[in-house]
């Protein structure tokens, strides 16, 4: 199967971010999809940060 996950963001009439309300998990599936977005989101950040530390070291060692 096929998966998308997307964001969309309120605005207000000016064009600005506004706060919507929280989102309601009450199926398990839903909790499950949540669940493993979370952890998606978290190895996003940890390979972001590993990749950013190693273009720093790489860059170190061209000088």
């Amino acid at each position: 199967t096929t998966s998308c996950y997307f964001t969309m963001v309120a605005m207000d009439e000016n064009g600005k971010p506004i706060e919507v309300p929280r989102l309601q998990l009450e199926t398990d599936t839903e909790k499950q999809h949540y669940a493993e977005a979370e952890l998606r989101k978290q190895l996003r950040q940890e390979n972001l940060q590993k990749t950013r530390l190693l273009a720093i070291e790489l860059s170190e060692e061209q000088f």
